[in-house]
């Protein structure tokens, strides 16, 4: 059985490009090891930052309806390649990613910013400006009679 797992994650993998000695072989103990968390790095301010940012996500996943809805009929997404930017719309809820090289701006609509993968994430009257390689996730703000 250990043999035909690790066969298969070898083909399994070959199929994103991986070449057969970088795949880890899962039978190897080494592999355990190498793929357990060291928490001592929670002092490192990269890490420290990143466990902060998932710890916000499962915040709002669990606080925020839209964002824990599983019916895809109730999300959109919206792919802009030339500016190599996502919009993903779930409910009130925008998720804006910036994978481009330059700050963009998006909608230019009355948001309130929930959470931000980079402090310069900024709501303006533009919009909302996200630099290179970050993500905002903004609320559409209710708007009252």
């Amino acid at each position: 059985m250990g043999r035909a797992v690790s066969e298969g994650r070898r083909r399994e993998f070959a199929r994103f490009g991986w070449r057969p000695e970088d795949i880890p072989d899962p039978q190897d103990p080494e592999t355990f090891r190498s793929a357990r968390l060291d928490w001592s790095e929670r002092t490192h301010a990269s890490h420290d930052a990143l466990l902060a940012w998932y710890r916000t996500l499962v915040g709002l996943r669990r606080s925020v309806s839209d964002l824990s809805d599983p019916r895809l009929d109730r999300t959109s997404v919206e792919v802009d390649e030339a500016a190599a930017t996502l919009t993903i719309v779930r409910g009130s809820m925008l998720v804006l990613v910036n994978l481009g090289r330059i700050e963009h701006t998006f909608v230019n609509e009355n948001v309130r910013l929930l959470a931000a993968s980079d402090e310069a994430v900024r709501v303006d009257p533009d919009g909302v400006a996200v630099p290179p390689d970050a993500v905002a996730i903004v609320a559409r703000a209710e708007v009252g009679p």
